[in-house]
């Protein structure tokens, strides 16, 4: 055949269009006002995730019925974990935002992903399958801290002035990207404008790429 009669047959051929890649935008912050930091955070990263084509859900910790007192564990009525684990469990990626916590998420956060790996670890073990790694969530964190960012970038051995990188660990997620951002309470109006500026940037240049699971097609939580 004539090039051209190959490609005029090409053009014909119905085209597979790429899936959308579903992101939820997670503000971890227990203080649901819109001023805080972190609420900015999230909002610059989501417009520039729908910007590149991300579907997004947004889900405020902050505003959901957890309940946590210091030194206690969270918890939360079951039909409103129920509803904030489906926006998880339907996300192929996140993006959190949350201040460090005594070294740490949020309890009312870390409740929330612990709830989420044991129930997704109780139906692997009712359905006969292992736990496999790619199931995480693909996941950008960003922490701010009233500390200098540098003592949570680098960790010296035997120090106590630096945080464990894995002290913002969240169980169920693989953090694919941690970025810290320092001194929070003390930066500039113009700082928190470049900060919003190159979150939105990591938004809009974020990879699309589904995520897939074997044999799986829709989550149902209960």
């Amino acid at each position: 055949m004539m090039p051209s009669l190959i490609s005029h047959l090409q053009a014909m051929l119905p085209r597979a269009r790429p899936a959308t890649a579903r992101l939820l935008v997670v503000n971890g912050h227990p203080d649901p006002r819109p001023e805080r930091f972190c609420a900015a955070l999230c909002g610059a990263y989501a417009e520039g995730a729908q910007a590149n084509g991300f579907l997004t859900r947004r889900l405020d910790i902050g505003k959901r019925g957890l309940r946590f007192n210091e030194g206690e564990a969270a918890s939360a009525s079951p039909d409103e974990l129920a509803q904030m684990l489906e926006g998880v469990w339907w996300a192929d990626r996140l993006f959190i935002a949350y201040p460090m916590w005594f070294d740490g998420p949020p309890p009312a956060l870390k409740f929330l992903f612990d709830a989420f790996a044991q129930r997704r670890a109780s139906e692997n073990s009712l359905l006969g399958f292992a736990e496999a790694p790619g199931e995480d969530r693909e996941a950008r964190i960003v922490v701010t801290t009233a500390l200098p960012a540098l003592l949570y970038r680098t960790r010296r051995p035997g120090s106590q002035a630096c945080a464990d990188p894995d002290a913002t660990s969240l169980a169920g997620l693989r953090v694919a990207h941690r970025t810290y951002i320092g001194s929070v309470d003390w930066i500039s109006p113009g700082e928190r404008s470049r900060w919003l500026d190159r979150i939105y940037a990591l938004g809009f240049h974020e990879q699309r790429k589904p995520r897939r699971e074997k044999g799986v097609t829709a989550r149902y939580v209960s």
